[in-house]
C-alpha cells in the first residue's frame, strides 16, 4: 500500500512529461507507467492517446506493480517498466525528493516550492546497492499547481482543470493521488 502513494506521484509527472510536456526529465521518463487500468468498473478520464501503450523502454520490462491509486475517484491498477539508469538504479526513483538507504545514507531533492515530500514511502527495492525507502513530492491539487515552467506565473481554476484536462502545448497531466 505504501509503494502505491510513492508510485502514484510519480505518475503524474510521467504523463506530464509525455507528449511534449516540460522539464528536464521528459524524455528520460516517458513511457515508465505501462499498464493503467480502472478496476472495480471505473470508467477512465484520460484520452486514448494519453494511456500507456504497455511498451517498455531499452528491453526492460513492465514487472513493477501493480499497485493500486485512485484518479478523479476511479479506482487504477498501475505497473512501471524496470528500466534502470547507467548505475543500475530504477529510473522511477528519478523522482524521489528523498531515499533513505540502509547504511543511513539520506539522499534529499528539493520538490518545487509549495511541495512537501511526504508521498511514500516505497520499499522493497535497491538503490545503489542497497536497500532504499524512498518518498515523494506530494503535489497539490490541480487546481493550485503551477502549469507553465516559463517565467510567469499560470494557474488554472478548478472548475477548467476539470473539463480540460489536457494543456494548451499538447501535453496532459495526470495526479493519482
Amino acid at each position: 500500500m505504501k509503494i502505491l502513494l510513492l508510485f502514484a506521484a510519480f505518475i503524474g509527472v510521467t504523463f506530464a512529461r509525455r507528449h511534449g510536456g516540460h522539464g528536464h526529465h521528459g524524455h528520460q521518463h516517458q513511457g515508465l507507467l505501462c499498464r493503467l487500468e480502472a478496476v472495480d468498473g471505473g470508467n477512465l478520464r484520460i484520452p486514448e492517446q494519453y494511456r500507456p501503450s504497455g511498451h517498455c523502454p531499452g528491453g526492460s520490462r513492465c514487472s513493477i506493480g501493480p499497485f493500486r491509486t485512485a484518479h478523479h475517484g476511479v479506482n487504477l491498477e498501475l505497473s512501471f517498466c524496470d528500466a534502470v539508469d547507467s548505475e543500475g538504479n530504477l529510473l522511477v526513483f528519478g523522482h524521489a525528493c528523498r531515499i533513505e538507504l540502509e547504511d543511513g545514507t539520506v539522499i534529499e531533492r528539493s520538490p518545487r516550492s509549495g511541495v512537501d515530500c511526504s508521498k511514500g514511502p516505497m520499499t522493497g527495492y535497491d538503490y545503489s546497492g542497497q536497500s532504499a525507502v524512498a518518498y515523494f513530492p506530494n503535489r497539490p491539487p490541480p487546481a493550485y499547481r503551477r502549469h507553465s515552467d516559463d517565467s510567469h506565473e499560470s494557474h488554472e481554476s478548478h472548475e477548467s482543470h476539470e473539463s480540460h484536462e489536457s494543456h494548451e502545448d499538447g501535453s496532459y497531466e495526470m495526479d493519482f493521488f
